[in-house]
């Protein structure tokens, strides 16, 4: 024989299935919620860990940089010093260098003396008031 059921035990019997059902849905919705939460903090914490990491790539290209370019100074420093020396001992092995020298002197000597000498002509021109230049009268 078949288990008949009144029609309340029936409806009583329907609304627990779908209250179960719903109950079902509810929990499946709450772990794909969760399941989604975690994927989009794992995204963070790898974009993060990702950008540490080319800061940190960054930072140590930098100092790379800057150990290279302290370095290459120290070697120009110690080049330019070399041919300092070499200079200094040329000039004492050469006379011609002693003469070059004095050459300089005196051509430095007499551009400042033709230096001074238009500034004295300047100086001159300079005496008369404005009024006085505009016509080309009397100096002061």
């Amino acid at each position: 024989m078949h288990f008949v059921l009144s029609g309340a035990e029936h409806r009583e019997a329907i609304a627990r299935k779908e209250s179960e059902k719903e109950k079902e849905k509810k929990k499946k919705l709450e772990r794909k919620m969760e399941r989604q939460e975690n994927q989009r903090k794992k995204m963070e914490r790898q974009e993060a860990a990702k950008r540490k990491r080319e800061i940190a790539r960054n930072a140590k290209m930098e100092r790379e940089a800057e150990m290279k370019r302290k370095k290459q100074e120290k070697k120009d420093q110690a080049l330019l010093k070399k041919l300092e020396r070499e200079q200094q001992r040329k000039r004492k092995h050469s006379d011609s260098d002693v003469d070059d020298v004095k050459e300089r002197e005196m051509e430095q000597a007499i551009n400042e003396a033709d230096e001074e000498e238009l500034d004295e002509e300047e100086d001159v021109s300079n005496d008369k008031c404005k009024g006085c230049k505009e016509k080309g009268e009397a100096e002061l």
